[in-house]
């Protein structure tokens, strides 16, 4: 089936859109023409811009779009399609290590940065005299979180980096505490 798949003639410009029909494929019908080019390529391309780096995102092709679109619904949600189909496609070219190793995501360092080069920046948000956020919240509680976090005794990045956004719109919009 899949040989047969992959030697159909190209796709339309939105593949998806001509089966309609199901929740998938109105689904993955809005990822293509709303969620991908509006929110996760332009974050993509704008990332990659202000680094000066030239990306290319490998499976946005068009081609490669519409032999997928023909694919039917069960295969692309699991049973025998899915990252099956990828793995298998790519078997001959990458180690075996690379194909079968578990999802790994991209993770942001904000704990190690707040305890580097952000150190002093965090301070300054959280626990200085000029903090908004410290006269909103238990000014000591903050300090023990920020001190904390500092001292590598316990990791609040999420919590604490959550306060400094506060504190970047509170100075920003200069919303009275």
């Amino acid at each position: 089936m899949l040989g047969r798949l992959l030697s159909a003639t190209p796709p339309d410009l939105f593949p998806y859109s001509s089966q309609i029909g199901s929740s998938l494929r109105r689904t993955l019908f809005f990822d293509q023409t709303s969620w991908l080019p509006d929110n996760l390529l332009e974050r993509g391309d704008r990332m990659m811009m202000a680094g000066s780096i030239e990306g290319r995102m490998p499976f946005m092709d068009t081609v490669l779009a519409g032999v997928v679109a023909r694919f039917p619904d069960d295969f692309l949600t699991g049973g025998k399609g899915g990252k099956r189909v990828l793995r298998a496609a790519m078997d001959k070219i990458l180690p075996s290590e690379i194909i079968r190793r578990k999802k790994i995501g991209f993770r942001v360092p904000i704990g190690e940065w707040f305890r580097g080069p952000y150190r002093e920046f965090l301070r300054d948000m959280l626990v200085s005299e000029t903090s908004a956020v410290a006269q909103m919240v238990r000014g000591d509680r903050l300090r023990q979180l920020v001190t904390e976090h500092l001292d590598a005794r316990q990791n609040h990045e999420r919590l604490l980096w959550s306060f400094v956004n506060l504190e970047i719109f509170v100075r920003a919009f200069r919303v009275a505490s």
